[in-house]
């Protein structure tokens, strides 16, 4: 997906949200390229955090995801 300049504006806009963090991975285990992967933490740090895998394209923006943030902490799921 090509990022033009209103796709980059969203991007940049969600990517500054309080919680907001990216890490650095490669996108081959034997690859020399990489990607910013953006995570959202709810609560503290577990040894059992629960991952939720976006299901399909454009829906792997945090905004889709805040109310059930907002529920799983609410139930404990942190």
């Amino acid at each position: 997906m090509t990022m033009n300049a209103k796709r980059r504006r969203a991007h940049d806009r969600l990517a500054a949200l309080p919680g907001v963090r990216a890490v650095r991975r490669p996108i081959r285990p034997d690859g020399t390229e990489d990607f910013d992967l953006f995570y959202v933490r709810t609560g503290r740090k577990s040894m059992n955090p629960l991952v939720v895998i976006p299901g399909g394209p454009g829906a792997a923006s945090i905004a889709l995801y805040r109310g059930f943030r907002r529920r799983a902490a609410a139930e404990g799921l942190t």
